[in-house]
């Protein structure tokens, strides 16, 4: 492949990309996971440069399970779904042990905070890119129960750590249409 059909292709992986909510019933490996992350790494992380991010993978169906609780949890310490009867909170935590897998982003929580972000956000949009080639969609969750202290307990976050973001990841089952969006030049200042 010319370089210029690699741009080609990269431009249309960038622009065809989506956010996929809707996940076909099918087991993702955890080689194939692993192999994308080492990856994705390797594409924003110099030689030298000393991680200060970890990830935690929830794709076995205990692990799922596990998951499920601890956000039920978490919603509760919110005061969500207290009110709600037993049968609609297990429905809730059906639906959410059946997304494929759940890769938790952990970061020290060091005094370079926006660093690390940044760091740890590049390596997921990388990630997010490579697993779209093998029609694994993703879609970000930044909800404010994984900074609840019994959601982080639940996935063991040590004290000097921080949850960057929880993906959920599998293969797509439907891929969304393109929605209209601002165009750059309006978003754009020039000084």
């Amino acid at each position: 492949m010319s370089a210029t059909q690699q741009k080609s292709a990269l431009s249309r992986l960038v622009r065809e990309r989506r956010s996929i909510r809707s996940f076909a019933k099918r087991d993702l490996s955890h080689e194939l996971i692993v192999e994308l992350l080492q990856a994705a790494e390797a594409s924003v992380l110099s030689t030298d440069q000393v991680p200060s991010h970890r990830f935690l993978l929830l794709a076995s169906p205990e692990g799922k399970a596990k998951a499920a609780s601890i956000v039920m949890d978490a919603y509760s310490e919110q005061g969500l779904y207290k009110w709600l009867p037993n049968k609609l909170n297990q429905l809730m935590a059906d639906r959410i042990a059946q997304i494929p897998a759940f890769l938790i982003a952990i970061a020290k929580d060091r005094g370079q905070k926006e660093r690390e972000h940044a760091t740890v956000s590049a390596v997921l949009q990388s990630l997010t890119l490579l697993a779209w080639e093998h029609d694994i969609g993703a879609v970000w969750n930044t909800e404010s129960f994984m900074h609840k202290p019994s959601f982080k307990l639940g996935v063991g976050v040590q004290e000097d750590e921080r949850i960057v973001t929880i993906l959920y990841l599998g293969y797509c089952e439907k891929v969304p249409k393109t929605k209209p969006r601002t165009p750059a030049e309006k978003k754009l200042t020039y000084l």
